[in-house]
């Protein structure tokens, strides 16, 4: 997926997720935690509708993206 850019990563990301394509979905999120400071700065990133960044905070969370 050579498409795949930190500068657009969270627009894919919410597209995923409205289109439930779970492939997708998954490396985009696995793709943004490996860029994760570089992602929440840009304006995709603040652009997303707020049940995406709920979405995508939760799964952070949980793969453990926040120490406490």
């Amino acid at each position: 997926m050579h498409g795949v850019l930190v500068e657009n990563v969270a627009m894919l990301y919410a597209a995923a997720i409205k289109f439930e394509a779970k492939d997708l979905e998954e490396f985009c999120f696995r793709f943004a935690m490996n860029h994760l400071t570089a992602v929440v700065q840009t304006d995709a990133f603040n652009k997303l509708e707020e049940s995406a960044v709920k979405s995508f905070i939760t799964k952070a969370a949980v793969y453990g993206a926040f120490k406490y």
